[in-house]
């Protein structure tokens, strides 16, 4: 600003000239109080006379309590009357509590000068020394308030700790007190204060930005000066007048043109880091002719000089390819950093090099491409070894697991892996990626050994958490997690100890299994009946309910990512098809094999164990007492309800070792025990184990359909041999006895998928939808079980088991299947289409071989079948009518009985639908019978609602009847008289007359069969 702004003692003016005037003393100078030689105090009052309720105690005032301040000052002026000392803490000594006075005055205390300062003892350290060290009779006391500080120098004659420019005491024209001039040396490193203070040159303070915002105000500002001497008067001015400060410069602005014109600057003439600018078209200029004014070159330019005919002046310039510029203001462009290039002129910075490059030079136009194969992770790369392989690909080159390595070695991860950018084999092992990000790692579900991290097991049970290679769930053991070491079993999700209860458990359970075997013997009743009794429901309900959790237990082994729940779930029903490992299997046995082999044998185990009984129970004389040997039939009805309620488990477990899924490194395990590998010696042994238990499935399944289809003959000649497949024919009506068999092939059909796609979930889940949805048709068709709530029941089941399917179908990644789906799905499309223009199509052929060859009967394929002849149906109501007439009243009233209790209850109802349809449709209901409690039914066209029409339709036929009758059994004249009356019929009689004449010729034609009779 041009001048320099100082702080430190001040002296009155009016004080200065009184002394001045009297005795010539010059109290501006230090030297002048110097007790010794002059008499100073004489022009200052007197420290008593001080109103100490303006002053702070010594106590409060920050530099006379500060501890280390004092012990240097002690420490320096050996002051030991000026300073109190207790337990090592040093504080300045205030005889009065408010004043320190300095030695040369201590010992005649009105000798003593005032000093007042302010605030927490402004100055009071460096004019301790002063006093100290120049012997000046000084007493310093601090103002309590800044009111007081501006009050006390008015009304005592004192000394003033001020600093200019102030106008604070502007009023007193104080002048500063010369003292020796300022030593750095003594102010900075010995801290002792005898000479004056340094002066602080005062500056001129702007915006950061205004350089750049607003130029010619700082040109103006850079070149304005002022003297201390002209900001006084200013200031005394404003004190003075009561102006305002705006007021007071205006007015000195005024009066001291000639010294602030030469600040203004050129508009055009721009300094270094400026350019010419066009404030009209708000746009840098690049001659000075079109510009207004200067400015700061924006980022990305730089000033660059020019010289015209008006002299020196700058533009700004975009920077060149290669180079940016950041700052604003700017002289020079610098070249682009390392990671970056710029390949033409513009204000734009230098743009990161992108995904895939790299740039280990500065300035350049354009990035380096990464070798093939690799890229990079962030932007603005800088090193050819920060090129890293690819998301989906990792490194394997020994020499690339260092940061700084340049040789990269890149293959493609497979399944199981994750790879991201920069993936490589020391990140997988040891958790952590090279980039600094997530590393790569074992997929959750996968399964690699340490040794040999690439080799990667697929893990068809969740006990494969990921992460780095060898990491198993709770302890368990094997390429894929899936089970715990011998003497331990999976509980509470960790692999635990076998303890003995839990072996003694398993001793019991073959004890109980053996005892079952008994009961069921005694338990079972083989005989056949047509009505489903409340205990028999209960029985067949638990039947279904074992078949579906079985269903539900193949289903668990499908490779399908179930949520969390619905997993547990599975895994209980995979219970029910000896899925046993969560029970402590592993204590029981330990190994695939020996588990696999004892699954196997259970069937076996129990095929054998049966008929063995039976024929010991023969050789025990209590038992053959008691009646209680077991009989031939029955024993094979328990055997058969055996295998028949395991059918679908143990098609299953002969079907699990053919069951091979394929690992991602090329390698196969058999599904269900995943740790066996196909095609090793135990995955031989369990085949052969397989294929024993396939064949008794066969042997079962063909003795089944034997049995079946000699089942009415027996039911008729030998019954005690139904007695044998009770098992078979219980649960269903007797017209649909044969169902079981479709439940048998269902279960070997659901497991088959498993065999044939296992490497496919998403072909595996639509062949048992295939499956279940044939099975559910056939069982809606035919109704097959007895009680009619219990197809309503299984057919709710397999409903819902097809939705747990299309649930299945949503949740399996089809990715694996997709080509294989596709094809599926598009034959479903078509085929469904197919299936109905074929109906439509077939319709319209046999409408017009109706329509062209005059055929009166409807063919077989619309009622899928030949329907029974007209002729039998009524001779077979006749005999029935006949046989009833002849039944005493007990025989019928115990035929009505059997109809009550013993005939099946759809059998039943198909015989009182049968009857309405003769008495509605036919008119054979008495007249004195009301219709009130018939079946609520459409009924078909009556004979006596014949049109004409109609009756002329049936002519031809009924004639023809009747003439084939008459010749084989010389017929009566009145018939054929009967018959020529109709065929006389005028066409114009009535049609009420035609249907009388009807049944004329119906009434004919009774009397010839009685005859005949």
């Amino acid at each position: 600003m041009g001048y320099t702004g100082s702080d430190g003692v001040y002296v009155p003016k009016a004080i200065l000239v009184e002394a001045e005037n009297e005795t010539g003393l010059a109290l501006e100078y230090y030297k002048s109080y110097h007790p010794q030689w002059f008499k100073p105090w004489v022009y200052f009052g007197n420290v008593s006379d001080v109103d100490t309720s303006m002053v702070l105690p010594c106590h409060l005032v920050g530099h006379f309590t500060h501890n280390a301040s004092t012990f240097v000052y002690w420490s320096k002026t050996g002051d030991d009357g000026g300073v109190t000392i207790v337990n090592n803490s040093y504080k300045v000594f205030c005889a009065d509590g408010f004043f320190w006075r300095a030695a040369a005055c201590r010992s005649s205390p009105w000798k003593c000068i005032l000093f007042i300062t302010a605030g927490d003892g402004w100055g009071a350290r460096a004019v301790m020394d002063k006093a100290t060290f120049l012997s000046m009779p000084l007493a310093i006391a601090v103002a309590n308030s800044a009111v007081n500080y501006v009050t006390i120098p008015h009304f005592y004659k004192s000394l003033i700790y001020w600093w200019t420019p102030d106008a604070t005491f502007m009023d007193l024209n104080p002048t500063k007190l010369v003292f020796p001039p300022y030593n750095a040396y003594e102010w900075n490193e010995r801290q002792v204060y005898t000479t004056a203070g340094e002066e602080t040159p005062s500056s001129k303070l702007i915006s950061h930005d205004l350089e750049f915002l607003a130029p010619d105000i700082v040109k103006l500002l850079g070149s304005g000066t002022f003297d201390i001497n002209a900001v006084n008067s200013m200031m005394a001015e404003q004190k003075g007048s009561g102006l305002s400060r705006k007021k007071v410069a205006c007015n000195w602005l005024k009066a001291n043109e000639e010294r602030w014109r030469p600040w203004i600057p050129v508009e055009t003439a721009c300094s270094l880091g400026f350019g010419l600018y066009d404030e009209t078209k708000d746009r840098f200029a690049t001659l000075r002719a079109g510009a207004t004014t200067c400015r700061a070159c924006l980022p990305g330019t730089y000033s660059m000089k020019i010289v015209d005919s008006v002299g020196v002046t700058y533009v700004c310039e975009a920077c060149p390819p290669g180079q940016q510029q950041r700052g604003a203001g700017a002289v020079v462009c610098e070249p682009c950093p390392l990671g970056t290039s710029k390949g033409y002129q513009s204000i734009e910075n230098c743009a990161p090099c992108q995904a895939g490059k790299y740039q280990d030079q500065e300035g350049t136009l354009m990035c380096k491409d990464c070798p093939n194969s690799t890229t990079t992770v962030l932007l603005g790369v800088t090193m050819l070894s920060d090129c890293v392989c690819k998301e989906g690909t990792m490194d394997v080159n020994d020499a690339g697991q260092s940061t700084f390595a340049v040789s990269k070695e890149c293959v493609e991860c497979t399944e199981g892996i994750r790879c991201p950018d920069g993936a490589t084999l020391k990140g997988l092992q040891v958790g952590q990626n090279v980039t600094g990000f997530s590393g790569p790692a074992i997929l959750e579900g996968y399964f690699s050994w340490s040794k040999e991290p690439l080799s990667i097991y697929k893990c068809p049970e969740p006990f494969c958490p990921g992460g780095r290679p060898g990491t198993c769930q709770g302890g368990r053991l094997g390429p894929t997690c899936s089970e715990c070491a011998a003497g331990m079993y999976w509980a509470n999700d960790q692999c635990t100890v076998c303890e003995v209860p839990l072996k003694v458990t398993w001793f019991v359970a073959i004890v109980a299994a053996f005892v079952l075997m008994i009961a069921a013997y005694y338990g079972t009743d083989p005989r056949y009946r047509a009505r489903a009794t409340v205990k028999e429901c209960m029985s067949i309900g638990t039947d279904l309910m074992l078949a579906f959790v079985q269903n539900l237990g193949i289903l668990s082994a499908v490779q399908v990512p179930w949520p969390g729940e619905l997993r547990v779930l599975f895994e209980f029903s995979s219970i029910f098809v000896l899925n046993l490992k969560a029970m402590g299997f592993n204590c029981a046995s330990h190994g695939d094999m020996q588990q696999y082999v004892l699954c196997a044998g259970v069937f076996l185990a129990v095929t054998g164990t049966l008929p063995t009984l039976g024929a010991l129970s023969h050789f025990l004389p209590s038992l053959k007492r008691r009646d209680l040997s077991w009989n031939f039939y029955k024993t094979i009805c328990v055997t058969g309800k055996f295998l028949q309620s395991g059918f679908t488990t143990l098609c299953n477990i002969g079907m699990v070792p053919f069951m091979c899924f394929l690992h991602p490194n090329g390698t196969h395990s058999i599904l269900k025990y995943p740790n066996t590998f196909c095609n090793s010696s135990e995955h031989w042994a369990m085949q052969i184990g397989g294929t024993v238990v396939l064949l008794l499935a066969m042997t079962h399944f063909i003795v089944c359909a034997w049995a079946c289809h000699q089942a009415p003959v027996w039911s008729r000649s030998t019954p005690h041999r139904l007695v044998g497949i009770g098992f078979l024919l219980a649960n269903y009506r007797p017209s649909t006895w044969w169902f079981g068999l479709t439940l048998l092939i269902r279960g070997p059909l659901l497991s088959f998928p498993a065999v044939v796609a296992t490497n496919s979930p998403g072909i595996n889940l639509t062949m048992m939808f295939f499956v279940l949805q044939i099975s559910f048709a056939l069982q809606l068709y035919f109704l097959p079980w007895k009680a009619p709530i219990l197809n309503i029941v299984d057919a709710t089941a397999t409903s819902l088991f097809l939705m747990l399917l299309a649930i299945s179908l949503h949740l399996e990644d089809a990715n694996r299947s997709l080509v294989v789906l596709e094809l599926v799905g598009v034959g479903v499309y078509y085929v469904s289409i197919g299936v109905i223009a074929c109906v439509w199509f077939v319709s319209l052929a046999l409408l017009a071989w109706q329509r062209c060859f005059a055929a009166r009967r409807e063919p077989k394929i619309v009622n899928l079948g030949a329907l029974p002849d007209a002729n039998d149906v009524l001779s077979a109501i006749e005999l029935v009518t006949m046989s009833l007439a002849q039944k005493t009243d007990k025989q019928k009233e115990f035929l009505l009985k059997k109809m009550s209790f013993e005939i099946s209850a759809y059998d039943l109802r198909i015989v009182g639908q049968a009857l309405d349809i003769l008495f509605d449709d036919c008119e054979l209901r008495p007249v004195s019978q009301s219709a009130a409690g018939a079946t609520a039914r459409l009924a078909a066209k009556r004979m006596s609602q014949m049109t004409r029409r109609s009756i002329t339709y049936l002519r031809p036929s009924l004639q023809k009847e009747l003439e084939e009758e008459a010749q084989e059994v010389h017929a009566d004249t009145r018939i054929v008289g009967a018959a020529g009356a109709l065929e006389e019929q005028p066409e114009g009689v009535d049609a009420e007359v035609e249907v009388r004449q009807v049944h004329s010729f119906n009434s004919s034609i009774s009397s010839f069969r009685d005859d005949a009779l």
